[in-house]
């Protein structure tokens, strides 16, 4: 099992974290993007990414897979589209079905034959007594019989082994399709309104460790290009300093020296870059406390910032179940938002 850390590569990005799980979110004018590890530990093949997109424009725009690239250690990786997911899911389904289907046939042949040929032995012994002495004698009797309603017992009883194991199949099949749904597909996000999905690398990855075991996304979005990488860690190795981090780039060089005398623990594990001259010290922006609530706080509090709500809006989870959760927020202008949230998806109520 292997886990995947998010790392700041812009000083438009924040980081911050969620059960453990780091998100990282990037701000333009008209957008905002945001990635994180779908799982907080996977396998060692197909890394599974959620992405969402924001839309701030005034005018829709298209997003999907075609949008994204991804490379592994700077080697380009091709991401699953859902039909090339869906098929390979059925040809698995349908070679796992094959094969049972072979061996549960061969295997009820055999149980018919042995049942309907069934073999007895009983044995005997005894001693006759005569003038001479006793005399001792032993034996056995063998008889076959064959019986061809037992063969036919026995061999339905495994075919239909066989065909629960083919119906299981056929169900564990039609769950991950369902599953597979989730994998980002083409949209077309109207203003205002926000799209997520998953991504998963196909061919990718080996189960050797690198030095920087990286995996790099570049995410275009109302035409500009955003990277998000991601490192990837085995089990035993030691993750950087996790905490809410923004991108290290606005602190004048006075500043930078303070940070590297007081060296806290959150602290990115890399240099400080000095303020650029186009900047003031007065432009940092705070990051907000990562929300409390359900999995799909971060998209729902993301939602109600376009919605010019509440600049650090306050979320309350009011209800969850099976796939959704639903959440109030009180605006500035003393309004009150209802936001429901199913896979990721965030929309308003009222």
């Amino acid at each position: 099992m292997v886990s995947y850390h998010p790392r700041v590569t812009t000083a438009e990005q924040t980081l911050r974290f969620t059960q453990g799980v780091g998100t990282l979110s990037e701000k333009a004018p008209d957008h905002e993007l945001f990635m994180y590890p779908t799982f907080k530990t996977q396998g060692l093949g197909q890394p599974t990414f959620t992405i969402g997109y924001a839309n701030n424009s005034d005018q829709a725009q298209n997003f999907s897979i075609d949008n994204i690239k991804a490379f592994y250690r700077g080697t380009p990786v091709p991401l699953y589209t859902y039909v090339e997911k869906v098929d390979e899911i059925r040809q698995e389904k349908l070679g796992k079905q094959i094969a049972l289907a072979i061996l549960g046939g061969a295997a009820a042949v055999a149980a018919a034959n042995s049942a309907s040929r069934q073999t007895y032995t009983s044995n005997y012994s005894g001693a006759v007594g005569n003038r001479f002495g006793v005399t001792r004698f032993h034996g056995s009797n063998t008889l076959r019989v064959y019986d061809p309603a037992s063969g036919m017992i026995a061999g339905a009883a495994v075919g239909g082994a066989t065909g629960i194991g083919i119906g299981q199949i056929e169900y564990n099949a039609l769950a991950q399709e369902a599953a597979a749904e989730a994998i980002l597909q083409a949209n077309t996000v109207e203003p205002q309104r926000m799209v997520s999905g998953q991504l998963i690398l196909k061919k990718c990855c080996d189960q050797y460790t690198a030095a920087d075991d990286t995996i790099r996304f570049e995410v275009s979005a109302n035409g500009k290009l955003s990277v998000f990488e991601f490192l990837r860690l085995t089990g035993n190795a030691v993750p950087p300093a996790q905490g809410v981090q923004a991108a290290p780039s606005v602190v004048t060089p006075a500043q930078q020296a303070s940070v590297t005398s007081a060296a806290s623990p959150l602290a990115p594990s890399r240099p400080v870059p000095a303020l650029a001259a186009a900047e003031a010290p007065g432009n940092v922006h705070a990051v907000a406390p990562a929300p409390v609530g359900g999995k799909d706080a971060f998209q729902a509090e993301r939602l109600s910032e376009t919605r010019a709500c509440n600049p650090q809006p306050r979320l309350v989870l009011t209800a969850k179940g099976a796939g959704f959760e639903t959440y109030s927020v009180t605006c500035t202008n003393g309004d009150a938002l209802a936001l429901r949230c199913e896979f990721g998806n965030c929309r308003v109520l009222r």
